[in-house]
């Protein structure tokens, strides 16, 4: 609560990044479960927006993503008379598989309709997503911008060049290929068929060495699993890294790979991709818009070791169409995934939404 702070400091100094200033609003003590909890926190937040709109002397555009923060989003949009547009990463049911078991999942399913419901248009990081969002919610198709999610490859090129040698060793020996996984380790990512498929590869290339960083609970149940199988030497957990190691590892691993069970988007295949690292997918979700068969990567069948060891074998194996792959996947990456054409597209779709409201006879008129 309270008066709006002023904008978070940021490693320049500047107040604002990018031309956006950022607030930072604090809240009180978790009430209830989480569904309860991140209500509440909507509550506290939306005292505070009110209060910024008023100091600001309005705003044109309300953009919301996914179900968090939509409680505080609808009602900004009803109370201050200003068009809501939403950006639905992904959805609870597409995370379980078309089923909703429990009554949390129940509560965030129809928080997520709502959301949909309100807003005056909604962005869908895929066609994938566009298919759920549509399917799930009854939102019409008309309705719905697909707008990709986006890379920034400079990072990238900055390592371009540099003696990673001693990095890389730190990892695996020279004679050793590295297979990277980086992201969220939640059973939706399908590690657990990654370990499954890790004696396969192992009985053909008993060198191989497995990073798998991220953080998450499930990466103890991985841990184990992994122990179980004997692949406690060849499989790297390292749990989050920081931004330079994520990026270090992209540039000296021989492949990265991302067996999803479910997947909206895969901005960390893209990653991949714009580092020129070869990668292997599993043919699921957004993932398989993302990656071309052969043309950009490998795809190869979900929630199957045996496939995904073929995979990574082929990658390995074929070092000449693999590095083919992977600097066809940069081009494509760099081009059509930059964030100069996302951000226009995205300011396309500002300016229709704020268009028509102002056409309309009910927005910002209070």
């Amino acid at each position: 609560g309270g008066e709006p702070t002023e904008p978070l400091p940021l490693p320049d100094g500047s107040p604002a990044q990018n031309g956006s200033r950022i607030y930072r609003v604090d809240i009180g003590a978790q009430a209830g479960d989480f569904f309860t909890s991140t209500w509440h926190d909507n509550m506290e937040v939306e005292v505070f927006c009110n209060r910024l709109i008023k100091s600001v002397g309005g705003f044109d555009l309300i953009h919301n993503h996914d179900w968090l923060s939509s409680f505080c989003a609808i009602a900004l949009k009803k109370g201050n008379r200003l068009p809501l547009l939403t950006t639905i990463h992904a959805t609870e049911k597409g995370r379980n598989s078309n089923n909703l078991y429990t009554d949390m999942q129940r509560s965030i399913h129809s928080t997520e309709w709502w959301l949909a419901y309100e807003a005056w248009r909604v962005i869908a990081c895929s066609q994938y997503m566009g298919w759920e969002i549509e399917n799930y919610f009854g939102t019409p198709r008309e309705k719905i911008d697909i707008i990709p999610n986006g890379v920034d490859p400079r990072h990238f090129d900055a390592l371009r060049g540099q003696d990673l040698s001693a990095f890389r060793m730190s990892f695996a020996n020279p004679d050793q290929p590295i297979v990277y996984y980086v992201g969220r380790i939640v059973p939706e990512k399908g590690l657990q068929v990654l370990i499954d498929a890790a004696p396969l590869v192992l009985r053909e290339w008993p060198g191989v060495k497995f990073v798998l960083a991220g953080g998450g609970a499930f990466v103890d149940y991985l841990r184990a699993k992994a122990d179980s199988l004997g692949l406690s030497d060849n499989i790297i957990f390292p749990g989050r890294v920081p931004d330079e190691v994520r990026d270090g590892l992209f540039m000296v691993a021989d492949c990265a790979v991302f067996p999803s069970l479910y997947e909206p988007f895969g901005i960390v295949a893209l990653e991949a991709m714009a580092a020129g690292t070869p990668v292997v997918v599993s043919d699921e979700g957004g993932l398989s818009e993302v990656v071309g068969l052969h043309e950009t990567g490998i795809k190869v069948h979900p929630n199957d070791p045996g496939s995904l060891a073929w995979g990574i074998l082929h990658t390995l194996k074929h070092p000449e169409w693999a590095r083919e792959r992977a600097e066809n996947a940069s081009r494509v990456a760099r081009s059509l995934y930059n964030w100069g054409r996302i951000a226009d597209m995205t300011g396309a779709t500002y300016r229709r939404v704020v268009d028509e409201a102002r056409a309309s006879d009910w927005a910002y008129k209070l």
